[in-house]
């Protein structure tokens, strides 16, 4: 199955070895937030039968909310026969209603963890164990499982199980096959910025489910990468005020529904505490941004709008969203475009020149109140234009309409 591996933190690695002398029965695994890897949340302590045990992990359970814990089997009244300290539970809940991205996230951390023991390590024996309705008897359910009553009993967890783990991959498919859509779409432009494989299954899982928020950052020595990372606790907009950084600038893509039609949102946000140049840097690649978007969703029904926002507070209000001027985006996407082909056609055989900074990034940092203003004329000049050029369109087409017409008449 094709998860993302998520390595495992030396503190769980340490804790599984000093389980037995520690006491501990059973961890609750999350992903760090602060880097990718596998730590411990909860830890539930041991008693003799871990019968006892399970009343206590079942009450980490929260009803719709999906959760990984990792068992330890063996007790001290040896409730299942034949095992060992190398043996281990990982009770998998992923709710049926749960958001998609919260359920391939415990389940890649189910991977990610036997990959690391089982294969890697080969420490541990571990047991999976999937269902997405919570047991009122914990206890009962697992004991039913190891020793089923008959053959056809063992036929029925066995088949809940396998039907559990294709719903999964499903999903997984579906998310894969819109980000290569998404990738496919975005080959066909030149571009500023690259998007890193997080942020196409990220905006890929927005796409598919038609709902979710995600967070954009610029990553890279020259801020030329997109980092995608799915918010699966934010439901709508106004919960953002929360979780905005007080002092860095983001970008923030918000799909929702509108009427019969499909909403993508980009939200700028240049906190007023964040660095001018930081706030000049986002600004300017916000262009490229849309640019993605707009590559991103063709042919998803998808309407593309935008706000900026610079104090926590706006987002409890009505946010001053706008379209998206896609005309305008286009315009840019060509000049770049053509620009890169007439480069590549003069510098054909030079060695590429991999430069610390953008041009742009250089002269947000040597002046930006000067940069800002040079921007704010370019952003004028480049609409005005795409203006002109559209009225200069439409007149060719009302000439072509009135030719056609005399022609017409002319004929009867």
């Amino acid at each position: 199955m094709r998860w993302n591996h998520t390595p495992v933190s030396e503190e769980l690695g340490v804790a599984v070895k000093e389980a037995v002398r520690q006491k501990s029965r059973a961890f609750t695994i999350d992903s760090d937030t602060k880097r990718p890897r596998c730590i411990i949340d909860k830890t539930v302590p041991a008693s003799p039968s871990i019968g006892k045990d399970f009343e206590a992990i079942n009450q980490l359970f929260v009803v719709g909310k999906p959760c990984l814990v990792m068992v330890r089997l063996l007790d001290e009244v040896g409730s299942f026969p034949g095992v060992t300290e190398a043996d281990w539970g990982m009770l998998c809940y992923i709710p049926e209603d749960a958001p998609t991205g919260k359920k391939l996230k415990i389940e890649g951390l189910n991977n990610s963890l036997k990959e690391h023991f089982e294969d890697t390590t080969k420490e541990l024996h571990l047991k999976a164990l999937h269902f997405s309705k919570k047991f009122e008897n914990l206890s009962e359910a697992i004991f039913e499982r190891a020793a089923p009553r008959s053959g056809s009993i063992a036929a029925r967890f066995q088949n809940e199980e396998s039907t559990h783990l294709r719903q999964l991959e499903k999903k997984l498919t579906d998310v894969e096959e819109q980000a290569e859509k998404i990738k496919f779409n975005i080959g066909f432009i030149s571009l500023e910025v690259t998007p890193k494989e997080s942020f196409k299954l990220a905006l890929g899982l927005l796409l598919q489910e038609a709902k979710g928020t995600m967070c954009i950052d610029l990553e890279g020595d020259n801020n030329e990468l997109l980092h995608g990372e799915v918010l699966d606790d934010i439901v709508k907009v106004s919960q953002l005020g929360g979780r905005v950084p007080a002092d860095k600038p983001r970008y923030y893509a918000r799909m929702m529904e509108k009427e019969d039609d499909k909403q993508l949102l980009l939200i700028t946000w240049l906190p007023d505490a964040a660095s001018p140049q930081s706030n000049i840097l986002y600004s300017t690649t916000k262009a490229s941004v849309l640019s993605v978007l707009v590559a991103a969703t063709k042919g998803a029904n998808c309407e593309l709008c935008q706000a900026e926002v610079h104090h926590q507070a706006e987002f409890d209000g009505e946010l001053p969203i706008t379209d998206v001027e896609i005309g305008q985006v286009i315009v840019r996407r060509a000049s770049v475009s053509g620009m890169a082909a007439r480069e590549s056609q003069g510098t054909l055989g030079k060695k590429k020149r991999h430069p610390k900074y953008r041009r742009s990034t250089y002269q947000a940092n040597k002046d930006p109140a000067a940069f800002a203003a040079k921007l704010e004329a370019a952003n004028a000049k480049a609409k005005a234009e795409a203006e002109a050029e559209d009225a200069e369109a439409s007149a060719a087409a009302a000439a072509e309409l009135v030719r056609v017409l005399i022609q017409a008449l002319a004929g009867s």
